[in-house]
């Protein structure tokens, strides 16, 4: 049986919408398909909305409410103007590069590494990162 699924995300609006000047386009609160994702970027509550309509004209509907704590792990930052002698638990001692970033944060559970919205990073080789239990988070920070 085909089926569409519409998700929202945010159905009552509470997250904040992403700024054009983040690079980041269209409403991204808003997914399609059976399996589909969002990262919260603030704690809060918020309402999960899916419909469901099949082949045949058949829809259905659910909600759920999730709620988003604050982290309260580790964060290490990385920009391109940091220095890897930097400790990088701020961004004013960020790391300068991915490699240093992701093998000296320790990374495993509650500990996360956040790249500076619009700096480049260039990986001359391959990044391994071994011996993490996780989930591991990498993300971005402006």
């Amino acid at each position: 049986m085909d089926a569409t699924f519409a998700w929202d995300f945010d159905a009552d609006d509470t997250d904040p919408d992403y700024d054009p000047s983040d690079n980041c386009y269209g409403d991204p609160e808003k997914a399609s398909g059976f399996i589909a994702a969002h990262v919260f970027e603030d704690p809060g509550t918020y309402r999960v909305h899916l419909d469901v309509y099949d082949s045949t004209g058949e829809s259905a509907s659910k909600d759920i409410i999730i709620t988003v704590e604050e982290f309260t792990g580790t964060t290490y930052y990385a920009a391109s103007n940091g220095s890897d002698s930097n400790n990088g638990l701020s961004p004013s001692t960020a790391f300068r590069t991915p490699a240093h970033a992701l093998s000296s944060s320790g990374l495993g559970p509650n500990v996360r590494v956040l790249f500076r919205n619009g700096d480049v990073f260039y990986i001359s080789s391959q990044v391994t990162v071994t011996d993490v239990t996780g989930p591991v988070i990498i993300g971005g920070y402006s």
